[in-house]
């Protein structure tokens, strides 16, 4: 045996360990603070606004930052998800996704359905889709009218894209390569005693250093 001969698995956690802290310093301490705080103000918002649609009682908790990738995003997630993107045509750079798991988003399309959410499947029909759609357009439409309030200017998006990232497909986001840098912000959400998920926002880079740049007082251009 060779003392001091680092093993090909420590190598391995050594190189992981170095690729995590080169994405954690892409954003700043005050810059990860400073999402989490507009993600739970925005996001807030936007339980609010299910709680309304689904008559009952939504909370979620703080959320968490990180820096990651596509592709490690997709590791780390337990598939299929219910994915549903929007980008920003003024006001932001860039694009937010929003995404849950398919049994979560099972119970919020019984709950819009009228059923009692408490059967929910592994698999989603279109009309469940369609359902579970228009719960994620209120979510992400008064998620970024917060927004709007919070940088004060305004922002459009443009019509809601939804999609099934599937088990052994590349999930993909307009604009963005599986190894580029993006930001996930992550919630705890729940809905009564029928539903405790995990619900995560999507930013590319780009539009977290615009949010972060204008409430941390950065000089920054407004994208027209």
């Amino acid at each position: 045996m060779n003392e001091g001969v680092l093993s090909q698995q420590e190598i391995n956690t050594l190189l992981r360990k170095n690729e995590e802290m080169e994405k954690d310093a892409l954003l700043t301490d005050a810059e990860k603070d400073m999402l989490g705080e507009v993600g739970n103000i925005s996001m807030s918002t936007a339980a609010t606004a299910l709680s309304q649609i689904l008559n009952e009682k939504v909370e979620i908790t703080t959320p968490q930052v990180m820096v990651t990738t596509l592709s490690d995003l997709q590791k780390g997630m337990s598939i299929p998800n219910v994915v549903f993107q929007v980008k920003f045509m003024s006001g932001l750079a860039g694009s937010n996704v929003l995404l849950m798991n398919v049994p979560d988003a099972s119970v919020i399309a019984s709950l819009m359905m009228g059923g009692d959410g408490k059967n929910p499947g592994d698999t989603l029909t279109e009309l469940e889709i369609s359902a579970v759609s228009e719960a994620m357009n209120q979510m992400i439409g008064s998620a970024s009218t917060s927004m709007a309030t919070m940088l004060d200017r305004n922002i459009d998006i443009t019509p809601p894209s939804t999609q099934i990232w599937e088990t052994g497909a590349n999930i993909e986001m307009d604009g963005v390569g599986q190894d580029q840098p993006i930001v996930k912000v992550a919630f705890r959400l729940t809905v009564e005693d029928l539903l405790d998920s995990q619900i995560m926002q999507v930013f590319n880079l780009e539009t977290v250093k615009d949010i972060a740049g204008s409430l941390l007082g950065e000089p920054e251009d407004k994208p027209e």
